[in-house]
């Protein structure tokens, strides 16, 4: 599976208990250029408009987050805003969708990127050739979190997008803090 977010381990801070979790992590360090800013609440992702004073933003922990759910929920969502924003980053699923995307991440500076695609087998349709190894001189990622009709273009050094932090296996804090700039994404239902 590839990842849509750069993963990291999070310690917690000098003097917690060894054992408890937060409920926040905060002091989070962003540029402010880069807003809107997607991150995890207890029970949802929520935009935040902007950084707090210092370029700061707080993230809440999240108990039983699955990679797979969240990186998946976190591309609904920022489709959602793309399309009610016009970002521009969700595109047609065509080879014309393909190249938009890819001049779309180039245009922000992320030209070494990768294509995050949906398995295939038995019972999953067959990607299209404009999809294939063949054509794109792009390294193309089979995730089983994405479902059939998407494709996600992301920067080959996901720290350009975001971090899913974890705290322990079952808690993780969720940071997107490129969303408009470092995502782009096919949709075809």
């Amino acid at each position: 599976m590839s990842n849509l977010l750069d993963v990291v381990r999070l310690q917690g801070k000098s003097g917690e208990e060894k054992g408890k979790i937060p409920l926040m992590v905060d002091d989070i360090g962003v540029n402010p250029e880069t807003a809107p800013y997607l991150v995890s609440s207890t029970k949802d992702l929520v935009w935040i408009e902007k950084a707090h004073p210092g370029n700061k933003i707080k993230a809440a922990v999240r108990h039983g987050m699955v990679p797979g759910e969240i990186f998946w929920a976190v591309i609904e969502v920022v489709a959602a805003r793309s399309r009610a924003d016009q970002w521009g980053s969700v595109l047609p699923y065509t080879a014309a969708g393909l190249k938009a995307a890819t001049d779309y991440l180039d245009f922000y500076g992320l030209i070494d990127m990768e294509v995050l695609v949906p398995l295939e087998g038995k019972d999953k349709p067959k990607r299209p050739y404009w999809l294939s190894a063949k054509v794109l001189d792009l390294p193309i990622r089979p995730c089983s979190w994405i479902p059939d009709g998407w494709v996600v273009l992301v920067p080959r050094d996901r720290s350009f997008v975001g971090t899913i932090g974890h705290l322990t296996n079952k808690d993780a804090v969720v940071i997107v803090h490129n969303a408009s700039r470092g995502i782009a994404i096919l949709n075809g239902v």
